[in-house]
């Protein structure tokens, strides 16, 4: 069997393939009959060099993987990442939260005093500054809260309510809105995804990249790109045409002749554009042209959801942040699924039983199945009412 560089590949050798290999050599070149057991002097040193011999062997694969980045990890990965694209792997986050800490008059609250969300010992945040009630009487005083550590740590409105660093003078603390949420450093697997999607933005016109391309816009959420690649209308659209639908949010902060610049300059010359938003675009060499667009339809979610709790229930501001959570995650075209919703509130502490949960696009919904969207819609959560049953 070949070893190394092969055709197949960076092929090593094992353990035990060196050290047979080390054996055979001993026997052909010092004597047939050598005892090699491995409780013999000479069936140790076998083992140790062999050992050595192998670390050598995994170095020269990491090298040989270091230079693909579908192998390379870590450093190598990383290495890769910044010659070609130019991107850095994004650094692990703190979660961050606005608490609102009572104390009584001429108190400081020293930098660093520490609050944990009730129900958990992890989710412990830290005052960022020291802060001093300058008032004669008790008062609500804002600070800063850094979670301890990095990563995705969880606070939902009115949740951070445990003082674990006593201060004299420091008689509450609670958190009007849910904590912004940290994130632990990016995977190998999250930074190989982001530099592929990164390379398609530069010179394709394929439809996931013109997609890419205004997800870069500013303010725009998410894109999807519908084309039409046959001589004859199809589902509406045009021969040879292509109709982005963006997601902006609900207020549509992204401007459109950002979105129809972007779109120009990422289609290929001579793709009409489908869409009831039109932009006139302006050429380098001083032609218009028409682009068109449009936004996703919006579709008011509307959810109901029937529990039962027990002493250490969260409460139902919690349920709703959870179920935001999980909404605020739909992209155009992903259906309302009732098993997410209920996975989000079985996730808040003290929830017993989830019974019921309806959904629809009204007010006071009876549904309990799957919520169809459309692919050019996006679900958008308006209320969420939790009955405590």
């Amino acid at each position: 069997m070949a070893y190394g560089l092969t055709s197949d590949g960076f092929i090593p050798k094992t353990l035990e393939e060196i050290k047979a290999a080390v054996e055979a050599k001993q026997r052909a070149n010092i004597d047939a009959g050598l005892n090699q057991g491995a409780h013999t002097v000479i069936g140790q040193l076998n083992g140790i060099y062999a050992e050595e011999v192998r670390e050598l062997w995994e170095l020269a694969e990491a090298m040989y993987n270091s230079h693909n980045p579908d192998s390379a990890e870590d450093a190598s990965l990383d290495n890769i990442a910044a010659i070609c694209p130019g991107i850095m792997r994004n650094d692990a986050e703190y979660s961050t939260v606005e608490a609102i800490v009572n104390l009584d008059a001429g108190t400081t609250l020293p930098l660093g005093s520490v609050a944990s969300v009730y129900g958990t010992s992890n989710a412990r945040f830290a005052t960022t500054v020291a802060v001093t009630n300058g008032n004669g009487i008790a008062s609500d005083v804002s600070v800063v809260m850094q979670a301890e550590s990095t990563g995705p740590y969880y606070a939902y409105t009115n949740t951070l309510t445990v003082i674990e660093t006593p201060v004299s003078g420091w008689n509450s603390v609670t958190n009007p809105a849910a904590a912004d949420e940290g994130a632990n450093s990016e995977t190998n697997t999250e930074l190989r995804l982001r530099r592929e999607q990164t390379i398609r933005l530069a010179g394709s016109c394929h439809a996931e990249a013109i997609k890419a391309d205004v997800i870069e816009v500013e303010n725009v959420i998410n894109a999807i790109v519908i084309e039409n690649d046959t001589d004859y209308v199809s589902n509406g659209m045009q021969p040879h045409s292509i109709q982005v639908f963006v997601w902006d949010g609900p207020l549509l902060e992204a401007d459109n002749n950002t979105i129809a610049t972007t779109i120009y300059e990422s289609r290929a010359a001579g793709i009409y554009t489908m869409g009831n938003t039109v932009e006139t675009v302006t050429d380098t060499m001083g032609f218009d042209h028409t682009i068109r667009f449009d936004r996703a339809t919006q579709l008011p979610l509307y959810v109901t959801v029937d529990i039962q709790v027990d002493d250490d229930y969260a409460g139902n501001n919690a349920v709703e942040d959870s179920i935001s959570v999980v909404a605020n995650d739909y992209e155009i075209g992903d259906d309302v699924y009732a098993s997410k919703i209920i996975g989000a509130v079985v996730d808040v502490e003290g929830i017993v039983d989830v019974q019921t949960v309806r959904l629809g696009w009204v007010p006071s919904p009876s549904g309990t199945t799957t919520l169809v969207v459309p692919y050019g819609s996006i679900a958008v959560l308006q209320s969420v009412i939790v009955n405590q049953v």
